[in-house]
Order: C-alpha cells, then sequence, then structure tokens
C-alpha cells in the first residue's frame, strides 16, 4: 500500500501524532501502525518534517502590551468576577 492508499483517519492519525497531540492511547496506536507498516512511516516521517518546517517558519514575538488589559476589561464586561492587578 502506497502513502496515497492510506485512510484519510489514518494519515491524519500519523499526522496528529507527529505534532504531538494525541492522547496516549492515540498515540500508541499511531506507533503500532508505524512500526507495521513502510507507507505509514514514511507518512509520519513527512509529517515531522512538515511540522518542523512550520516551527522553523515562524518568528516568536510579544504579545501587543495593551493585550492584557484589553482582555481583563473584557472579562470584566461579561460579569467574570473580581479586577485583580
Amino acid at each position: 500500500m502506497s502513502r496515497h492508499e492510506l485512510p484519510i483517519e489514518t494519515a491524519a492519525l500519523l499526522s496528529a501524532h507527529a505534532l504531538g497531540a494525541l492522547e496516549a492511547e492515540e498515540a500508541a496506536e499511531a506507533e503500532r501502525l508505524i512500526a507495521g507498516s513502510d507507507a505509514c512511516k514514511e507518512v509520519f516521517d513527512e509529517a515531522l518534517e512538515a511540522a518542523a518546517s512550520l516551527a522553523l517558519a515562524t518568528t516568536a514575538s510579544d504579545p501587543p502590551p495593551e493585550l492584557r488589559s484589553r482582555i481583563l476589561a473584557a472579562v470584566r464586561q461579561l460579569g467574570g468576577g473580581e479586577s485583580r492587578p
């Protein structure tokens, strides 16, 4: 079976695993698939490469200084409780 013939659910599981977005039981299932299928291993490796590329393509930035005050104001407006510094 080639990687193009993998069920979409399998490819999605492997991609999510590459991103570290699975619960333990799902991650174990992904590992079983990877260990048992060259096509699954290939899809997983490609997803890892894509995830690494995305991580390198972004730059870290600080949020705008006024963001905290805007969030707190919105919470207060919604009745979100007491004011904290």
